[in-house]
């Protein structure tokens, strides 16, 4: 069995790839991301931005409502 926090990691890096893939000018919601990704819910990609690396384009991901 993988490891808890392995896993959430795991998780993590396949939203900042996602993430980074935004481009410049545009946004996208914190559902948005998630519906790309199994068991990924729109709350832990918000609280994954909330630490988001440098190099992640945090501020393209928003809530639903804008």
């Amino acid at each position: 069995m993988i490891p808890f926090r392995t896993m959430a990691a795991h998780g993590a890096e396949k939203v900042y790839a996602l993430v980074r893939r935004v481009p410049a000018g545009r946004v996208v919601s914190y559902g948005q991301i998630a519906e790309q990704l199994p068991a990924i819910t729109a709350r832990q990609v918000g609280r994954w931005m909330a630490f988001a690396p440098d190099d992640v384009p945090w501020w393209r991901v928003v809530g639903a409502d804008g």
